[in-house]
């Protein structure tokens, strides 16, 4: 419950400053936590602490986020996250960001 909650309150900063920064921004939670658009580019993110371990049980999402085609970035701050929706929105960066698994 203690995990959860905090997730639950660094996810709604990360949502809180892209909406607030102009982005789209819809919770999808899997395969990955968010979905952002503006100026007609999109992209996925996932919301996680830095250093933190992968559970076994997203190997699902580990998957997904191999195969997928597009963005998929990791963040741990709304600014982070900020930073990564406007280098793709605005500046065309596909550059993907993994976190080794």
């Amino acid at each position: 419950m203690r995990r959860a909650a905090r997730k639950d309150t660094l996810q709604e900063s990360v949502v809180e400053g892209l909406r607030a920064a102009g982005f789209q921004v819809e919770i999808i939670e899997r395969p990955v936590d968010l979905m952002y658009a503006s100026n007609g580019r999109s992209g996925l993110l996932e919301v996680k602490k830095r250093g933190k371990e992968t559970r076994k049980d997203q190997k699902a999402q580990q998957d997904f986020v191999r195969g997928w085609p597009g963005p998929v970035s990791y963040c741990d701050s709304a600014e982070e996250a900020i930073w990564i929706a406007a280098d793709l929105c605005f500046h065309g960066s596909t550059q993907r960001e993994r976190r080794p698994a």
